[in-house]
């Protein structure tokens, strides 16, 4: 059976998804720092520290998510979720509010003080669910809510008669032409560059942010700005992507759309254990450019994520302040966990390790490049990971046609694609291929597919897919057949030895050292 090579290495096998390219390069390059993820201050530490949540019951009902005399209320289904959300921001501005207090010198108890005590702001405020708790948690402060939608202004400020509450203020418009000076900028969820725009504002006004951002599948130069268009009428899009100079010197605006769109998912099946692990580690890569972008301009920055894993599927907060006005040391050293094992980071870590060993078994320096890490991961992802480098480092001529040494993204992926158990199970069976024979393995999925070509890949078999039989009685949506090409006959061998020394004038068998083993082998066979 002869199956054509395809043109481009990176297309040949094993399926390498376009956003998952765009991964190994981040991993593997040493341009670009690995993300760090800190603890959450509501998180006790080994040293006891605590801060202090919402003790929502001691709200008024109107600054409750529940609460809906005034309207924008939640469905009882999304209620705690909801209350995980904003407590999630509120400790942390809160925390941020008291340091930056401190730092100034100034007393954080401000029941004798008239003068407000800190300015935050919440950019795209919607209808108040964060800004409200927010100013009643922290009546001598004064809180700011910037929201382009006058319908959803008129329900906050409702909701902030009813409740009594003095320390609001309102802003209606698009968040870029807010241009008051203030303290802290926050958002929960603005979609796509929605957040970016938040970043800029508090970067511009040299403030602390705290950002949990969502829907990066609209954060791309190709995508229209919709909410400038609400404002404006004008669609154009208002940042670049990729954000920081590191991550910009590594992938195209094309690449970095193809990894936006992939961390773009809410359904939380999509995103549990090792199918899920590359799309939340696109995700880590998309907040991490967008700290390196604020640290590129002089702030502090944090990644840390809600505590309450429930809380919502985009659950990332993004944390900062410019260094020449931190917060005090108390409230830097409790943004300063290091979360220790998380699972991603760890996951990050062993594919990067991974990838390294394999570019230097392959000598890949194009794929593999320079990078740290740390321990690889074992077993039988790491061992067929093992043979597919060291098949792709060989400088013999390949086994079999289409095998190319630039095609072992797969193998560098595999570590976070499939459990050892299904990885060993396809091998067994691939394994058992004999000279010659072709084997069809149905595969229902992609992911299935590309299992088989990954195994088939590291075990140097010929492998490729074979479109879906959709006829009625004969349906299946997809196969990969696998090879194993026939190994010469040592009769054959010698024959063709046999010439090459004829037309050298050598003496066959006799003073042809090839020829001799292969004579011996011959007999052994026989």
């Amino acid at each position: 059976m002869d199956v054509e090579s395809p043109a481009d290495p990176n297309e040949c096998f094993v399926g390498v998804k376009p956003f998952e390219r765009a991964l190994v390069k981040l991993i593997t390059t040493a341009a670009v720092s690995l993300p760090s993820c800190f603890l959450h201050p509501l998180v006790p530490g080994d040293d006891g520290h605590t801060t202090e949540g919402v003790y929502w019951e001691g709200l008024h009902a109107e600054v409750h998510p529940a609460g809906n005399a005034a309207g924008g209320a939640l469905p009882a289904s999304r209620v705690q979720r909801k209350c995980w959300q904003l407590e999630s921001l509120i400790s942390i501005s809160r925390l941020l509010s008291d340091g930056l207090q401190e730092a100034r010198g100034t007393d954080v108890d401000h029941a004798a003080s008239k003068r407000p005590s800190c300015h935050l702001v919440d950019f795209a405020g919607g209808c108040g669910p964060l800004g409200l708790p927010l100013a009643a948690l922290m009546p001598h402060a004064v809180v700011t809510i910037v929201e382009l939608k006058k319908r959803s202004l008129d329900i906050a400020r409702a909701k902030a008669a009813a409740a009594g509450l003095t320390n609001v203020r309102f802003f209606e418009g698009d968040l870029s032409a807010f241009a008051e000076a203030f303290d802290i900028g926050l958002a929960l969820h603005a979609c796509g560059a929605a957040s970016d725009l938040v970043l800029d504002a508090c970067v511009a006004a040299r403030a602390c942010f705290v950002i949990c951002p969502c829907c990066t599948g609209k954060v791309s130069e190709a995508r229209k700005d919709g909410y400038r268009f609400q404002a404006t009428g004008s669609s154009e899009g208002r940042v670049t992507y990729p954000r920081s100079r590191d991550v910009a010197a590594v992938l195209s605006s094309g690449e970095y759309n193809f990894l936006a769109c992939a961390a773009d998912v809410s359904d939380e099946a999509l995103l549990r254990g090792r199918r899920g692990m590359l799309r939340r580690l696109a995700k880590t890569y998309l907040e991490h450019d967008r700290l390196l972008w604020a640290a590129e301009r002089d702030y502090e920055v944090r990644f840390t994520r809600m505590p309450e894993p429930g809380a919502t599927p985009k659950r990332d907060i993004l944390c900062g302040w410019p260094s020449e006005q931190p917060p005090s040391l108390r409230v830097m050293g409790c943004l300063s966990r290091r979360a220790g094992q998380d699972e991603d980071l760890s996951e990050l870590l062993r594919l990067r390790q991974t990838m390294r060993d394999a570019g230097e078994a392959g000598g890949g320096a194009d794929e593999a490049g320079e990078a740290g890490g740390s321990e690889a991961g074992n077993g039988p992802v790491a061992a067929a990971s093992e043979r597919s480098s060291s098949a792709s480092s060989s400088t013999q001529a390949p086994k079999h046609p289409g095998f190319h040494s630039g095609v072992h993204l797969g193998a560098l992926l595999a570590a976070s694609e499939w459990d050892p158990e299904e990885l060993a199970e396809v091998t067994a069976t691939l394994e058992a291929l004999k000279d010659g024979q072709i084997l069809t393995v149905a595969a229902s999925s992609a992911r299935r597919r590309r299992l088989v070509h990954f195994a088939a890949d590291a075990l140097g078999l010929h492998h490729v897919t074979v479109a879906g039989d959709q006829r009625p009685d004969r349906a299946h949506p997809g196969a990969v057949q696998v090879q194993r090409f026939k190994q010469p006959s040592a009769a054959a061998a010698i024959a063709t030895c046999a010439a090459t020394c004829a037309a050298e004038a050598v003496v066959p068998s006799e003073e042809c050292a090839p020829c001799t083993v292969l004579e011996e082998e011959a007999v052994a066979l026989s």
